[in-house]
């Protein structure tokens, strides 16, 4: 990806280290926007940051973690004493869990999950939209999953944490239209992650354990997903408002 056309913006992106927020904070630098990304692990954030400033694009690295308020308020707050505003936000922290039925998953699992992938969301919300309409609107783009329109066999605690972005996502979208913000969601398929590395390897290869299916094309790579949340980021998304734009290569429409 290439251009100019985020010349000017700012972004926020969560869970940018690896996988599919990495391609994000990449593309999003490419096409003008400065970007502040955070996550846990730090020497993959630093690395990612190195390599972006090399190539003279506007990146930086914060260590925050989504299931901290004060952490979120933090790297919000960061952003505006860095750049003075925050035009646009990609809400991709997320973890899985091994595979097991409802009844064997573990509350404390659960509750993890949970509060990664739903509350971290509904955390990093709750500053950037302030944000952004103090800056007269702006666009976000909250990563959840083709589970979050289906049932997840043996990953019932992930299944339910992609419902919940899906359904933070479309409240936000009502809530803040009239300010000048697009809230839309990204449902994602088997993208060849290291999320999908370790799915695999926990399954040994049982891909009937494999919630949600393979496309007949193999799984997706995460430009393929950064290309649509870059897309519904953009000016060409205008009036696209609480959408849930599905991006699996066919796998949901068996």
């Amino acid at each position: 990806m290439s251009g100019n056309e985020f010349a000017g913006k700012v972004a926020i992106v969560t869970g940018g280290t690896s996988g599919i927020g990495a391609a994000v904070v990449e593309a999003l630098c490419e096409r003008g926007a400065a970007v502040v990304f955070c996550g846990l692990r730090d020497g993959s954030g630093e690395d990612l940051e190195s390599i972006l400033k090399a190539r003279h694009l506007e990146a930086r690295f914060s260590h925050a973690d989504v299931r901290s308020d004060d952490e979120m308020a933090g790297l919000v707050a960061g952003c505006l004493r860095n750049y003075g505003r925050l035009d646009l936000a990609v809400n991709n922290a997320g973890i899985s869990h091994p595979a097991a039925k409802l009844a064997d998953i573990p509350p404390e699992i659960f509750r993890d999950v949970m509060r990664t992938n739903a509350e971290g969301v509904f955390l990093a919300m709750r500053h950037e939209i302030p944000a952004m309409i103090k800056g007269g609107g702006g666009a976000i783009v909250n990563v959840a999953s083709i589970l979050a329109r289906r049932g997840a066999p043996w990953m019932a605690a992930y299944g339910a944490s992609k419902h919940a972005v899906l359904g933070l996502t479309l409240s936000a979208a009502r809530d803040y239209a009239a300010a000048g913000l697009r809230v839309n969601a990204v449902l994602p398929g088997p993208v060849a992650t290291p999320m999908l590395e370790q799915a695999l390897f926990d399954i040994a290869g049982d891909e009937s354990k494999y919630a949600g299916g393979f496309p007949p094309c193999g799984p997706g790579t995460p430009d393929d997903v950064a290309a649509a949340i870059l897309f519904l980021l953009g000016a060409a998304a205008g009036y696209i408002n609480g959408a849930a734009l599905v991006v699996d290569g066919a796998t949901s429409a068996a």
